[in-house]
């Protein structure tokens, strides 16, 4: 592997060289995916447009077939005239007669039925091959979706595969002949071992990375001294009401102060200067996330473009939004989970506006989404609700990095200083050093940038459905709200209009299907 696993000695050049590289196979793939859907709707919508043919066909052979059967019986069934049954001769020649015209209806019924089963097998075929071009576009997507999210894995190897891939789908649609299809089937056969080899071998060395410790590569103090106020040696406890009491007999501290000023906040904490034991034995669990020792590294991605305003507290009523974020806070005693504070630094250093001073007691409710796209030549893709983090500004801001530079930069704050300040906290949290976050972070905004392309972003809220603290709150939806997102587009809950119509969680397949039968009206039948 030589993308993204270099030291800090090979400096910022070689880094870029790196990132430009990854950035261009993403380009390459996703030149390739939109060619790939291309071809096969196309070939589908032809298979389709063939099918109705010969359905058409059938049908009128059909009809033809009865009738030939219902003459041939008749005629089998007749006898000649009285006139002509009792004469030798003209009797005779009368019911040959009848003889030759029944089995001549019987021969045309025997030619249309067998034309029928021509038809039919030809149909099974088409249908065969249309179900072929789907699970080839389903499939491919699903591969694509892993290589946008695993971009850090990217060798030489893979980037000659995708090179073989672009060259190979751009010399099929260039092609003049009538079997572009099956071309491209038989192109993809043939590197498909290949390209799930790769996806193979990187969820194995994902899988054996997860089984090692996480390597902790700063020291403790450093991080204790970058997080907390100046001079403090104190780590609060982000801890629910309902265990407080058990914590305090495991030796946890109580700040007074903070117990008397408002009901619901963790007064707990231990002090980094006496509780060191303490801290590295009894208390991992409970500690705030930056403080452990056992990291589960956190991605850091940003929100891509047309989903930028698709969260709850837009989508969903003031109150709505409220319970879900009272909620949550009861969940931390209204301290941050990855800091153990409020408010934070930044508002004494970067955001000194008046309505952001009123934050310095109250941390924030962050939303974890992951996305993926499911059609990137129909633009549909999914944000799906991880979970939601109780953060203070600090933390929160590490999650909207480029929303907090320019609201900095508006407010006559060194921009270069807070980006420097929120990826140190980066650091901290992930427990890694600071070059490797701005790998991280290069990474992930490659990927923001691939998803660039996806015009409906649904939204997947299962885990509020599933969240037993959600159990008994149904959220309203604002139906005029300015992040656009409308009912059809919310997967995974029960929820309430405005004007009281209710809806039931639905499955995103549901959706997305529902969506695409949507464009096709609009845009006429294509392959789906």
């Amino acid at each position: 592997m030589y993308f993204f696993k270099l030291t800090i000695s090979r400096g910022e050049r070689q880094l870029g060289e790196l990132m430009r590289d990854a950035g261009n196979i993403l380009s390459k793939l996703q030149e390739v995916e939109r060619t790939v859907y291309a071809i096969l709707k196309s070939e589908a919508s032809k298979e389709n447009y063939a099918l109705k043919k010969m359905y058409s066909d059938y049908e009128r052979k059909k009809e033809q077939y009865k009738e030939s059967l219902a003459e041939a019986k008749i005629l089998k069934e007749a006898k000649p005239s009285l006139a002509v049954r009792y004469l030798p001769i003209a009797g005779r020649m009368a019911s040959q007669s009848l003889q030759d015209r029944a089995d001549s209806a019987t021969r045309v019924a025997k030619k249309l039925k067998a034309s029928m089963n021509k038809i039919s097998d030809g149909a099974a075929d088409r249908r065969g091959r249309i179900r072929t071009y789907k699970d080839y576009a389903v499939w491919f997507r699903e591969f694509s979706v892993f290589v946008r999210h695993h971009s850090s894995w990217f060798d030489g190897s893979f980037e000659m595969l995708v090179a073989r891939l672009e060259q190979g789908t751009r010399s099929i649609k260039a092609s003049k002949g009538y079997t572009k299809g099956a071309d491209l089937i038989s192109f993809l056969s043939r590197h498909k071992f290949e390209m799930e080899s790769w996806v193979d071998n990187v969820r194995v060395q994902i899988m054996e990375l997860a089984e090692r410790p996480s390597p902790v590569h700063r020291d403790p103090e450093k991080i204790r001294s970058e997080i907390t106020s100046t001079g403090s040696t104190r780590i609060y406890l982000p801890a629910p009401l309902s265990v407080q009491a058990r914590l305090k007999k495991m030796g946890a501290r109580v700040d007074d102060d903070v117990a008397g000023k408002k009901f619901g906040i963790s007064s707990l904490y231990l002090d980094y200067s006496k509780d060191l034991k303490l801290i590295k034995t009894r208390f991992e669990r409970q500690l705030p996330l930056i403080f452990r020792t056992k990291k589960k590294p956190f991605s850091f991605e940003e929100m891509p473009k047309n989903a930028g305003g698709q969260n709850l507290r837009k989508v969903f009523e003031k109150e709505s939004w409220s319970f879900i974020r009272d909620t949550m806070l009861g969940t931390t005693g209204k301290r941050c989970s990855v800091c153990g504070g409020q408010g934070g630094k930044m508002l004494d250093s970067f955001y000194t506006q008046a309505g952001d001073q009123t934050r310095r007691d109250t941390v924030d409710c962050h939303e974890v989404w992951e996305f993926e796209v499911l059609d990137a030549q129909e633009g549909i893709g999914v944000q799906r609700l991880k979970k939601l983090m109780m953060v203070c500004v600090d933390c929160h801001m590490m999650f909207h990095e480029e929303f907090a530079i320019s609201k900095g930069y508006r407010e006559g704050a060194d921009a270069d200083g807070i980006r420097e300040f929120l990826r140190e906290r980066m650091a901290a949290l992930n427990g890694v050093e600071r070059a490797d976050i701005d790998i991280q972070r290069n990474r992930e905004m490659e990927v923001t940038r691939s998803n660039e392309g996806v015009d409906t972003w649904l939204m997947d809220l299962s885990y509020l459905q599933e969240n037993e603290n959600m159990m008994h709150q149904e959220p309203v939806f604002r139906e005029e709200n300015e992040a656009g997102v409308n009912p059809s587009m919310i997967a995974g809950l029960d929820f309430v209009t405005q004007d009281g119509q209710n809806y039931e969680a639905r499955e995103v397949s549901e959706l997305y299907e529902e969506l695409l039968r949507e464009m096709e009206q609009t845009v006429g039948q294509g392959f789906r």
